[in-house]
């Protein structure tokens, strides 16, 4: 019966320090959104890259060129190319 008190004692103690843990975190508002911004942005950036990825593709660039100038990855550059040539 002891065992049993001591141990439901120390689960509640280990639950509060764990909610005090939680509420005492900071939280700033501001860095949450220019982290969303940053995100945002940089999905944007990768979408343009992609875009402009293909548009070189389809002018007959080398995927290894086209891997530098958009700032791609080179396996990306390749699974473009075979959409595109799927596409056509």
């Amino acid at each position: 019966m002891i065992l049993i008190d001591l141990f439901y004692n120390i689960r509640g103690i280990l639950k509060r320090r764990k909610v005090v843990n939680m509420l005492c975190a900071e939280y700033s508002y501001k860095t949450d959104i220019a982290v969303k911004k940053e995100e945002a942005f940089q999905d944007g950036q990768e979408q343009k890259a992609i875009e402009s990825a293909r548009t070189m593709l389809s002018d007959n660039l080398s995927p290894e060129k086209v891997s530098l100038y958009s700032g791609l990855p080179l396996e990306k550059v390749l699974e473009l190319q075979k959409s595109i040539t799927v596409e056509v």
